[in-house]
This record gives C-alpha cells, sequence and structure tokens, in this order.
C-alpha cells in the first residue's frame, strides 16, 4: 500500500494563496477570444442560439480519450536518435486515426509539427494551433468535428522550465446528444523543477474547480512529469479520478495499482472509463519517448 498523501494545514493554505496568484483563467468563444466572458456559467452566444436543443432530453454518450507527448522536433535535430519531427508527426496522425480516437491532448508540439497534424488530421479540428503564439503551439487539443462541436475555449498561465506557458482548455459540445464536457492539456516542468510543478499543480486544482461549477464532465490529460505526487494532489483536491484506478480524498490516497507513468487521463461527473490501455509498441516507439495513453469513455445520463 503506498504512504497515504497528507497535505498540512499550513501547505493547504499556502497552496490556495499561490494558486490564487498563479492561475489567471481567460475564456473565449469558440470565433473570438472576450476575457470578460463569466467562467464557466452564463450563456455563450454559441449556447444561446440553440434553445430548441436544450429542450431535448440529454442521453449518454461514448468516445475514445488519448493522451501523447509527440516529443518536440528539436530533441531529435541532427544525426541519431528519434527521425525528424515532421516524419514523426506524421506517423502520431496515422496512429490517432488508427486507433480511432475522437478527443485528443497532445505535448510537445511544434510548429513544424503541428502543420503535419494540421494537414493530415482530416476530420479534426485542433485548437489552440497557432494563436497563442510560440509558446502556445507546445500544447494541442484535437477532436472529431463530426462527433464534437467546439463552444469555448481559454488558458491558464502556468511555469514551464523558467517560462511563462499557456494551459489550454475547450468546451466541446457531443453533436448526437447535445452533452457538454470540458478537456483540458497540461504539461508540467521536467526533472528538478519542483517548485514550478507544484505552482501549476495548484493553478490545475483551481481550474478544474472552476469549471467543475458548470456541472459538466472535466477531462484533464496530459505530461505532468511526476507520478503519485500529482496523482494525490489533483484527485485528492477535485472530483476527477485516473482512468487507470486508484482513489484519493484530501488526506489519503491510494494511487493506481499498476505500474504508474508520469502521462495521465483523468476525468470526473457521472462518467466511466474502459479500456485502459498504455501503448508502446513499434509505431509509438519511432513517433516518441512517451506511451500513447488511451481509454474509452462513458458519459452517463444525467438523474
Amino acid at each position: 500500500m503506498p504512504p497515504f498523501y497528507r497535505p498540512s494545514r499550513m501547505l493547504a493554505a499556502a497552496a490556495t494563496a499561490t494558486v490564487l496568484a498563479a492561475g489567471v483563467l481567460l475564456p473565449t468563444t469558440a470565433d473570438a477570444a472576450d476575457p470578460r466572458l463569466p467562467i464557466p456559467g452564463g450563456t455563450t452566444p454559441s449556447q444561446g442560439s440553440e434553445p430548441q436543443q436544450a429542450a431535448r432530453r440529454p442521453t449518454a454518450f461514448n468516445f475514445k480519450l488519448a493522451t501523447f507527448n509527440i516529443l518536440g522536433s528539436q530533441h531529435t535535430a541532427g544525426p541519431g536518435g528519434y527521425g525528424p519531427g515532421t516524419h514523426r508527426a506524421r506517423i502520431t496522425a496515422r496512429m490517432i486515426k488508427h486507433k480511432n480516437v475522437d478527443v485528443i491532448g497532445m505535448q510537445e508540439v511544434q510548429t513544424d509539427q503541428y502543420r503535419v497534424l494540421h494537414n493530415r488530421l482530416d476530420h479534426y479540428r485542433i485548437w489552440p494551433g497557432t494563436r497563442l503564439g510560440n509558446q502556445g503551439i507546445r500544447l494541442q487539443i484535437a477532436w472529431r468535428e463530426h462527433q464534437f462541436k467546439l463552444l469555448r475555449t481559454g488558458t491558464i498561465t502556468t511555469r514551464f522550465d523558467h517560462q511563462s506557458r499557456p494551459i489550454p482548455w475547450v468546451k466541446l459540445k457531443n453533436r448526437s446528444t447535445g452533452r457538454r464536457m470540458y478537456v483540458v492539456d497540461i504539461h508540467n516542468s521536467p526533472q528538478g523543477e519542483e517548485a514550478e510543478r507544484d505552482s501549476a499543480t495548484r493553478a490545475e486544482i483551481r481550474l478544474i474547480n472552476r469549471l467543475r461549477q458548470d456541472h459538466k464532465p472535466v477531462f484533464v490529460v496530459g505530461d505532468m512529469n511526476e507520478k503519485a505526487e500529482w496523482f494525490c494532489k489533483v484527485a485528492g483536491h477535485t472530483d476527477v479520478r485516473s482512468a487507470n484506478g486508484g482513489h484519493a480524498s484530501p488526506d489519503r490516497c491510494s494511487p493506481p495499482q499498476r505500474r504508474l507513468r508520469i502521462d495521465w487521463l483523468m476525468g470526473g461527473r457521472r462518467i466511466d472509463f474502459s479500456h485502459y490501455r498504455e501503448d508502446d509498441g513499434g509505431q509509438v516507439r519511432q513517433a516518441s519517448d512517451h506511451e500513447f495513453l488511451h481509454t474509452r469513455v462513458h458519459v452517463r445520463s444525467p438523474r
């Protein structure tokens, strides 16, 4: 049994203060950025234009969720090691379609790789694309357009390897049922940058809880560069849980029993995970030094 995670009251108070200072939520509609919009309640132009659909009774739906650190091009420049970033991006796009992924968060994306993904992932939409500048291009969320419609977007800003970087989120509508959900894509600082990871984690917890005020499912995917510590903090202070098991509360934590990864698939509010996989086969090994994580998600009907 792994050790329990027991934050003290002083640490919890310090975490809350740091979160309030670090996380800045920037909501937008699908078509125009407007930081004045309320988060996440209220009526957006996309929601308000569909009063007839609002009267339809929501139902359950299923989709496949994934995360993949695609290994940025800069890490494979020159001879030896992995192939060029653009070649590996082509492999990544092929895997996404072959594995029938409906929603995916990608990390370490660079401009040349984004162009490949944008061109190869036909029938998918990708956000933020190039809209958030060079730092913002590193994290991308893609989804099948025939299955989901983009309603809103937003970011928080965290520290990554001594730089400020936006963490993107999207609000999607399942086209067949009208049900809404959020997806957050995360990449936290690597190796010895513990203080930056801790600060980012507190901001991510605050973001998840703010989005959950909308009473919609929230999915969190990405490369957290931590194993049990990140899981215990996030699962213990939000209602999201991991696709590969485990349980946490504010003062007790039991991480998943299987081997832990630094990549995570999480989600909460009336959902069920199944068929969780950590693929590391031939194509995955050609594309990246990370596993390709994916799971089936069943979003239950409201009570």
